[in-house]
């Protein structure tokens, strides 16, 4: 089914007179203007979405964190701290349960 603007007019305007039978109206005088859209964004939304913007233009990657810890391996003095290791993945996991 094609619907016309002349069409819609007509539809608009019997919708209009049965929902106020009292006062006819005339289709050709409802406003053929389209309402903008309008986003509101909450105050938190805002705050994520500036958090966004700042981490975006970060650099991904930490270029002297690392040069150090490279420096570090290739000399021998980088030492895996085991206990953190195990602390961070047994966090990591509890840290999913709740989630």
């Amino acid at each position: 089914m094609r619907i016309s603007h002349i069409h819609a007019q007509q539809v608009l305007g019997a919708y209009l007179n049965k929902v106020a039978p009292g006062k006819p109206v005339d289709p050709s005088s409802v406003s053929n203007e389209v309402p903008s859209d309008a986003v509101n964004l909450s105050p938190d939304a805002r705050l994520v979405a500036l958090a966004h913007q700042i981490l975006s233009q970060m650099p991904e990657v930490r270029a002297e964190r690392v040069t150090a810890l490279r420096q570090q391996v290739e000399s021998g003095q980088y030492q895996v701290d085991s206990d953190r290791v195990a602390s961070k993945i047994v966090e990591a996991l509890r840290a999913r349960r709740v989630e």
